[in-house]
Order: structure tokens, then C-alpha cells, then sequence
């Protein structure tokens, strides 16, 4: 399991950045979203059968409305990618209770 703490994170450069640490990525990594993609597609250095990564304190990077919606689709294809090959491969974004009430409010 990897994990990235997104606590303060409000851009993609952050972003990258940190993702480049947590899942300490090639140094061959180009620090943009399709360099990205390519690299969740295969984590061949991480040695591991599955993986799964844990972003924590995600909200912050959600609330800054900056590469959130783009690292959603980037996870999502990463994971469709392995799970086309057998491969089991999960992301989870911690959110504030909030966050859930404000989805969905009560009738």
C-alpha cells in the first residue's frame, strides 16, 4: 500500500510532486498527467502482485477545484488498465464526513 498525504495540496505541480515521493516513481517520471498515467499503469518497481494507494487529508486538493477531477480520471483508468489484466489495483480518497453530508443532505 502507498500512501500520499494531500494535507495542503491545492495544485498538480504539488500534486505530482508528491506522488512522485509516495510512490517514489522512476526518476524518468515527467511530472504531468500523461507521464502519470503511464507510470499507474504499471508499478513493475513497487514490488507487489495488487496495489493500493491511500490518498489521506484528499478534500484539500478537492476543495482547491485544481487537478482533482483529472487525477479521478487518471486513477480510473488506471485501474480499468489492471483490472483488464488481472491485476488488482484500488485507490481511496479519505474525505471529511462533510464532504458526504454535503453530497448527499438529507430530505
Amino acid at each position: 500500500m502507498c500512501r500520499t498525504d494531500l494535507a495542503g495540496c491545492r495544485d498538480k505541480q504539488e500534486l505530482l510532486r508528491r506522488l512522485a515521493v509516495s510512490l517514489q516513481l522512476p526518476d524518468t517520471f515527467g511530472h504531468n498527467w500523461d507521464a502519470l498515467a503511464d507510470c499507474l499503469r504499471d508499478l513493475g518497481w513497487l514490488p507487489a502482485w495488487g496495489h493500493v494507494l491511500l490518498f489521506q487529508h484528499a478534500d484539500d486538493l478537492r476543495a482547491a477545484a485544481s487537478g482533482a477531477e483529472t487525477l479521478l480520471g487518471v486513477l480510473d483508468d488506471a485501474a480499468t488498465f489492471s483490472g483488464e489484466h488481472d491485476r488488482p489495483w484500488f485507490a481511496f480518497l479519505a474525505l471529511p464526513d462533510s464532504a458526504f453530508e454535503q453530497a448527499h443532505p438529507s430530505a
